[in-house]
């Protein structure tokens, strides 16, 4: 069983990693005021 719960916490890390690009694609279209950006967020 602990082995389970440091397997998922391995997880977490990557997570937040995988995460971070499409919300600073999403600070980006904002900051540019980029319609193109937006949509490029929206559809991932």
């Amino acid at each position: 069983m602990k082995h389970a719960y440091l397997f998922l916490l391995s997880l977490l890390p990557m997570t937040a990693s995988v995460a971070q690009p499409t919300s600073s694609l999403l600070d980006a279209a904002y900051r540019e005021q980029s319609t193109p950006k937006l949509e490029q967020y929206l559809q991932a």
